[in-house]
């Protein structure tokens, strides 16, 4: 015990803080729950899914991000993603990298409004998200680097990735960029109800109830990307069109 409260008592001390709760868990628990999942197929009970959207909810939060936006922002980019499966066919789990990537695009504000995209891409690879190896950090935190899809496919940052990985990050960065222009007001104005297909057109159909001229005029600059990696151009079509 003396030695435990003397490292607590330094850890208080050089932090500053008046309180220091400690786990009921230790290391000797993760070691037995992964022995009974190794050698006794134990199914753990909590979705490991959870523990990386708690890990990045808890990383916005660090850094003070607009949450409102950033989850108005999510749900967007997730129900545009679900609308397009045909065109993009990702597997499963590059939906979990944009939800991730959605809730952290705007991280990096709490630094700078300069570069923010970068500032985010260096916060998020230098914190551990519970359930993702390096790789996968790195190619959400190149989601949230370029959110605003203002970037050339060939951009050397993403030259060190696989060719499959690059390419999924491009599909998703054109769909994050989308889903963003779309509360450029940061007043979650816009729902997306459908999407249709028309020769080299998406038509994505939404729903507002509110003045949302700043959300399509937004939109209009930042469909280049999507257009070029998805050979469709989106266009936005309000509910109370014809279109069924």
């Amino acid at each position: 015990m003396v030695p435990a409260s003397i490292v607590i008592d330094e850890i208080l001390a050089f932090t500053g803080v008046n309180q220091f709760i400690l786990s009921e868990l230790d290391l000797a628990d993760g070691l037995l729950y992964e022995m009974a999942a190794e050698e006794h197929s134990y199914r753990y009970r909590r979705n490991p899914a959870e523990n990386v959207l708690e890990a990045a909810t808890n990383l916005a939060n660090r850094f003070r991000t607009d949450k409102k936006h950033n989850r108005h922002v999510r749900d967007l980019a997730l129900r545009l993603y679900d609308l397009t499966a045909k065109q993009h066919g990702l597997p499963k789990e590059a939906r979990d990298y944009l939800q991730v990537a959605a809730l952290l695009h705007n991280i990096g504000k709490y630094i700078s409004l300069e570069n923010d995209g970068m500032l985010s891409y260096n916060i998020i690879v230098s914190n551990e998200l519970i359930g993702l190896d390096a790789r996968e950090i790195r190619m959400i935190g190149l989601i949230a680097c370029f959110h605003n899809g203002h970037l050339d496919p060939n951009e050397p940052m993403l030259q060190s990735l696989s060719a499959s990985d690059k390419l999924m990050v491009l599909k998703l960065i054109s769909i994050l960029a989308l889903a963003n222009s779309l509360d450029a007001g940061h007043k979650a104005k816009i729902e997306i109800l459908k999407t249709r297909r028309l020769e080299n057109t998406l038509e994505i159909l939404i729903r507002s109830d509110q003045d949302h001229t700043l959300e399509s005029w937004n939109f209009n600059n930042h469909t280049d990307l999507f257009l070029q990696v998805f050979g469709l151009n989106p266009v936005l079509k309000l509910s109370s069109s014809k279109i069924i």
